[in-house]
């Protein structure tokens, strides 16, 4: 590993903390995210879906925030569209794989969501990503668009 690769793990591993304070010290990380994987036609060992949590340090979600009128307005976006980030990318110490969020690992036919669940959503709704997934150099941030609300 040389020195830009320890320089970029050390400074991921402080954005991967200080991220998860919002969340363990005050109570305003509110709503979780996680990923979720539809199988096409043929279920791989039974499942048809898998869920796996998008999280920061000591479990914490990412943050979620919904974008407002002018934002919707200029992006020309569907009400509900919410922002998720940032998130940390993957390091030595933890972070997220990139192809977690891009679902860059998916076979042919295979959906990928993310649901939200929180006072936003109690019951949990899922997501379709909307724009393409970039390392940035400490961070991943995403929208989501509805797609449906679960249990509601």
């Amino acid at each position: 590993m040389n020195a830009g690769e320890r320089n970029r793990d050390r400074f991921r591993a402080i954005a991967y903390r200080a991220r998860a304070i919002a969340g363990e010290r005050y109570g305003l990380r509110t709503h979780i995210i996680s990923r979720v994987v539809r199988y096409a036609d043929s279920p791989r060992d039974d499942v048809s879906e898998k869920e796996t949590p998008i999280v920061e340090a000591n479990g914490q979600p990412p943050k979620i925030r919904w974008l407002n009128g002018q934002e919707l307005t200029i992006g020309q976006l569907n009400p509900g569209t919410a922002e998720v980030g940032p998130i940390t990318p993957a390091f030595s110490g933890g972070g997220t794989a990139l192809t977690l969020l891009s679902g860059d690992d998916l076979s042919p036919g295979d959906k990928l969501y993310f649901r939200i669940t929180g006072p936003h959503h109690p019951n949990g709704a899922l997501y379709r990503r909307l724009n393409q997934m970039d390392e940035k150099a400490l961070h991943y941030t995403m929208q989501l668009a509805p797609v449906e609300q679960e249990g509601t």
